[in-house]
C-alpha cells in the first residue's frame, strides 16, 4: 500500500509541473502581461576611476535587488510604467553615493552613481524631510 500510495504522489507532483503548478516562475510568480527582466550595472567614480558598485539597492513599484561584488543586477519591472530607484543604503561602507530614479525605458540599464559625504547625505535627506513637512 505503501508504494501505491507514493506512486500516486510522484504522479500528481508529474501533472502539477506539466501545468506549471508548484514550480518556480521568472519574475516571482505570475508576470502580468508585459513585466520583463532587467539588467545593469552600477558604477561609480571612486578615487578617480570608474568602478563597480557593490551592495546597491536597485527598486522597481514591486521588486528589489541588491548589486553584487561586480555591480551587477537583474530586477523585475514595466517598461515605460516603471521607474528604477538605486539607493546606496550601507551608506560608507564602499564609499558614499547619491541616490538616483531612472524612467524605465530598456531592458539594459548601466548607471553611474555619483559618489557624496555621508554628512550631504544626511543633510539632503534633512532638507527633503524638512520641506515634506512644510506642504502638509
Amino acid at each position: 500500500m505503501k508504494k501505491l500510495k507514493w506512486s500516486w504522489q510522484k504522479i500528481t507532483a508529474l501533472i502539477a509541473g506539466f501545468f506549471g503548478i508548484g514550480t518556480l516562475v521568472s519574475c516571482y510568480g505570475m508576470p502580468r502581461g508585459d513585466s520583463v527582466e532587467i539588467k545593469g550595472t552600477v558604477t561609480g567614480l571612486i578615487d578617480g576611476e570608474l568602478k563597480p558598485i557593490p551592495d546597491i539597492s536597485v527598486y522597481t513599484q514591486f521588486d528589489k535587488a541588491v548589486t553584487d561584488e561586480k555591480g551587477e543586477y537583474v530586477i523585475c519591472g514595466y517598461l515605460k510604467r516603471d521607474s528604477l530607484l538605486f539607493e546606496d543604503e550601507d551608506l560608507d561602507n564602499n564609499g558614499c553615493f547619491k541616490p538616483m530614479y531612472i524612467p524605465l525605458e530598456n531592458d539594459q540599464v548601466d548607471v553611474i552613481l555619483e559618489e557624496t559625504t555621508l554628512e550631504e547625505l544626511l543633510k539632503n535627506n534633512e532638507d527633503n524631510e524638512d520641506s515634506e513637512d512644510q506642504s502638509e
